[in-house]
């Protein structure tokens, strides 16, 4: 990200998800790129923070079902490239809204009724689609955030290597990038 006030949003958000586990924060990041520009590297710090159980990654399939057990499994979920189309459009901008900002949310599993559930899950989102949700304006669920390689092609981004040796330093430093989120001031 470019803007200094957007990695700062971005970081509070990152900290919040370890400081306050389970806490809704009642808006969903959406982040903005091209693919290869290391959007993903955003879900495996928080893995790497606050574990694998504490995360889940959800893509647009499950949220356009009607059966979504997935919604009531982690404090933090990652929607790896989001993209509605079509009549999903707004279905699916629909059960997002309620699963960033409703206290409680109903969980319908295959063959079970209904049960109503506390929310405990925050959601980030990712995209290189700029038509990715129908976000209005006023919206006030999505925080729209664009890498700097946003309108740029992948041919200059950082090599396959340069990301091997970014994931080995998150799966190694797990304990240190815990501690750098929980001591962050919000």
């Amino acid at each position: 990200l470019e803007d200094e006030s957007e990695r700062a949003f971005l970081l509070n958000w990152m900290a919040h998800q370890v400081q306050n586990q389970g806490v809704l924060v009642g808006y969903c990041p959406l982040i903005l790129g091209t693919q290869g520009d290391g959007k993903t590297t955003i879900g495996k710090i928080i893995r790497a923070a606050i574990g694998t159980a504490n995360v889940s990654s959800v893509n647009n399939d499950s949220i356009g079902s009607r059966f979504n057990a997935w919604a009531n499994t982690a404090s933090t979920a990652f929607i790896e490239e989001i993209r509605a189309g079509g009549a999903d459009r707004f279905t699916i901008y629909d059960r997002m809204k309620e699963l960033i900002t409703n206290s409680e949310i109903g969980i319908i599993k295959k063959g079970f009724d209904e049960n109503q559930v506390e929310n405990v899950t925050n959601y980030i989102a990712f995209t290189n689609s700029h038509d990715a949700v129908p976000i209005s304006d006023s919206d006030r669920r999505f925080y729209i955030l664009e890498t700097r390689h946003v309108n740029s092609r992948m041919d200059h981004l950082a090599s396959a290597e340069h990301f091997e040796t970014v994931y080995d330093c998150i799966d190694n430093n797990s304990k240190g990038i815990y501690r750098f989120l929980n001591n962050h001031e919000i």
